[in-house]
């Protein structure tokens, strides 16, 4: 936690009050959504954010943007390139560094979607606590996700939970469902989160209350597994939270 208020301090704090929204982004093992998450909450106290970096993080900057602009949370509002003079140590004489700096704006459904998104962490921090899957021991870790309202994220957060839990988590669904599981099983892989252990298909005999016969419903269960990078993800997001809380209340 220490590490990261540290950060946060070092790339806020400026002389000029209109570069109190400035995230300086370096190439750090910090993980991408570290800054992206930090961007949301830079917009969400000053309507909009700048981005900036040098050199090789120069294509984080721009990776970045593209997830803010991409699942509509920002606009891009002006973009800059430029070249800085830099002292090099190693060498004794000063360098030349490429430099971009991109200013994102709210969109009008910004609002709306940091709500959502609030209310998919309370709703799976709830289904952790007070949510009894089943009966058997070796099923604790099962998710049976249907097609509800629940948000997609609801099930992307109870995963994961339930991975930090069991060390895997088996997701299962029936019919148009399916869908949802495999886009959930994605989310967590391409995230890093997981790793796919165990992927099964079959097919159920279930009642159908209006035709008053059975009927045959396709089935998918999907058994997901802990990276060696869970941990270290997990611990960044609770961090990433505190200091987003700790924002708002100052």
């Amino acid at each position: 936690m220490e590490e990261i208020t540290e950060a946060v301090q070092n790339i806020t704090i400026t002389s000029d009050n209109h570069k109190k929204n400035r995230i300086q982004v370096s190439n750090t093992k910090k993980p991408l959504f570290f800054y992206v998450n930090l961007a949301k909450r830079y917009m969400q106290q000053h309507n909009d954010v700048e981005l900036s970096a040098l050199g090789m993080a120069i294509a984080t900057v721009v990776t970045i943007a593209e997830i803010l602009k991409n699942s509509g949370y920002a606009v891009e509002k002006k973009i800059m390139t430029s070249t800085i003079d830099m002292k090099d140590e190693s060498r004794g004489r000063p360098i030349q560094k490429a430099k971009i700096e991109i200013l994102l704006g709210k969109t009008e459904k910004f609002d709306e979607l940091m709500a959502a998104a609030e209310e998919e962490r309370e709703l799976a921090n709830e289904a952790v606590q007070n949510i009894t899957i089943t009966s058997d021991n070796h099923k604790k870790n099962r998710i049976q996700v249907s097609n509800t309202k629940k948000p997609l994220f609801f099930y992307v957060n109870l995963a994961k939970r339930y991975m930090q839990q069991h060390n895997d988590v088996e997701l299962s669904a029936l019919g148009m469902a399916i869908a949802t599981v495999v886009t959930i099983a994605e989310i967590l892989k391409n995230s890093g989160y997981a790793v796919e252990k165990k992927i099964m298909t079959s097919t159920v005999d279930m009642k159908d209350e209006s035709r008053g016969r059975p009927i045959q419903k396709a089935k998918i269960e999907i058994l997901l597994g802990k990276t060696e990078k869970f941990d270290e993800l997990m611990a960044a997001a609770e961090e990433e939270r505190e200091l987003a809380n700790g924002e708002d209340q100052n």
